[in-house]
């Protein structure tokens, strides 16, 4: 599946200074920047490409995003947000979700599996709402919700407004995006090292953000209100056809260009072993 602007929530991009001098004709080229060209020990989240695996670089005055392409299999439930912890009386109990990429149907049976198995009970039970496709969570017990971590299931599936709630048998959900993360920062130290970028709007103030690709929630959802978040092996591609650029010094010496990923939680972006390789692809131009 290609997902184009026009159908995805979008590209953002921070403010910088985008002032240029026209001093002769203007040439344009393109700079591919492929992951898998990457440094030794180097991680698809956090990389950088020798200049000599890309080609010869001219003078470059301006720089902009044209394009990302990349498969899309990072699971909705991970190692960075697979936690749920429950307190009952005195005892909070983290329990983990096994790592996969889930519907909500899917993931209610995943979550009360795990959770009967942690606590050697019967009576914890996970259904959905059939009109609203909330999570509801109930037991014979009184309970409540804490914080396993920065994000955790209860952020997957809408229900972390309910953490520090009195205890009680039964808690509902918001409505379930069952997402990893809503976007992902494009970011590069080497790229925007002279416009002193701070994209200021991100939760964490990620700097340097090149742009920012809004993944949209809903392209899977079915008749049923069942949907998994980019199902694995989305082929998503986001291509800027309004170009903004990005200013460098000509005269300087372009080494090593870096690349790096961040979630909405401004941490480094989730890969599981063995994802695909992604590229991304600027235009440039001498002045």
């Amino acid at each position: 599946m290609n997902i184009s602007q026009s159908a995805a929530e979008g590209i953002r991009y921070v403010e910088r200074n985008n002032t240029s001098i026209a001093r002769g004709p203007r040439t344009f080229g393109f700079l591919q920047i492929d992951s898998k060209d990457r440094q030794v020990g180097d991680t698809l989240a956090n990389f950088s490409v020798p200049i000599s695996r890309i080609f010869p670089m001219t003078k470059i005055a301006r720089l902009a995003p044209l394009k990302i392409q990349f498969i899309w299999a990072i699971p909705n439930v991970n190692v960075r947000n697979n936690l749920l912890a429950l307190k009952y009386g005195s005892t909070t109990t983290a329990i983990a979700i096994p790592q996969g990429f889930y519907t909500n149907t899917q993931l209610a049976a995943a979550i009360q599996t795990a959770v009967r198995a942690a606590l050697t009970s019967t009576t914890f039970t996970v259904t959905l709402d059939t009109n609203t496709f909330y999570f509801i969570f109930t037991d014979t017990t009184n309970f409540s919700l804490v914080k396993a971590n920065t994000p955790d299931i209860l952020d997957v599936i809408g229900m972390n407004f309910n953490v520090g709630a009195a205890p009680a048998l039964t808690f509902t959900s918001g409505l379930p995006l069952l997402t990893y993360t809503r976007y992902v920062n494009v970011s590069s130290n080497q790229l925007t090292q002279y416009t002193n970028v701070k994209d200021n709007m991100s939760s964490g103030q990620v700097a340097n953000v090149l742009f920012t690709i809004y993944l949209p929630f809903n392209l899977n959802r079915d008749t049923t209100g069942n949907f998994e978040y980019c199902f694995p092996g989305t082929d998503v591609q986001f291509e800027n056809r309004n170009l903004k650029w990005i200013g460098f010094d000509e005269n300087a010496q372009l080494v090593n260009p870096d690349i790096y990923l961040t979630d909405e939680w401004s941490q480094p972006l989730y890969f599981p072993p063995g994802h695909p390789d992604y590229i991304l692809l600027f235009q440039t131009s001498t002045l």
